[in-house]
C-alpha cells in the first residue's frame, strides 16, 4: 500500500504473514512471523518485512496469543551474528530462527517460486492509517 493512499475511514486492514519452515535444531515444523501487509496484497513490494527489530516488534504486538505453530518473539542471542536481537523462535524448542536464513534464503525462495500465496495468513487486524505510516517510516529510517 502506498502510504499516500488514505482509506475513507482512516483505518487500514492488515494481515500478519508467516513462513512455514523447519527448525534447524529440533527439525520440527514451525512458523516465523515474516511480514505484515494490506489485506489481500498480491505483490511482494507490498510486504512490510519483519527483518528489522522495530518491524518485528510492531508485527508481534499485533499477533494474537496462541497463533498455531508460531514461536515466541523475543530477544535471543545469536552466535552466528555475534549479537542479540529480537527474533522469531521455534514453536517447539524456542531455538532462534535466524534472520539471515529466514529472509535471505527461505523467504526469498518462497516469494520467487510461489509469491505471497506461499505465506500463511496468521491474523488480521485494523489500525489507524497514521499508525501504519509511522511503522512504514520507522522501517525505512
Amino acid at each position: 500500500m502506498n502510504i499516500d493512499e488514505r482509506p475513507q475511514d482512516g483505518v487500514v486492514d492488515l494481515e500478519l504473514l508467516g513462513l512455514p519452515t523447519a527448525c534447524w535444531k529440533c527439525g520440527r515444523s514451525t512458523v516465523a512471523l515474516v511480514a505484515a501487509s494490506p489485506n489481500g496484497a498480491q505483490e511482494d513490494e507490498q510486504l512490510f518485512l519483519t527483518d528489522e527489530p522495530a518491524a518485528l516488534a510492531f508485527a508481534a504486538a499485533h499477533l494474537p496469543v496462541g497463533v498455531s505453530q508460531v514461536g515466541e518473539i523475543k530477544v535471543r542471542s545469536s552466535r552466528t551474528a555475534g549479537e542479540s536481537y529480537v527474533s522469531n523462535g521455534c514453536f517447539h524448542c524456542d531455538a532462534l530462527l535466524g534472520n539471515f536464513f529466514l529472509f535471505n534464503e527461505e523467504l526469498l525462495e518462497v516469494l520467487v517460486t510461489q509469491g505471497t500465496a506461499g505465506l500463511r495468513v496468521l491474523a488480521g487486524f485494523s489500525i489507524p492509517v497514521t499508525e501504519w505510516q509511522v511503522a512504514l517510516t520507522a522501517d525505512s529510517a
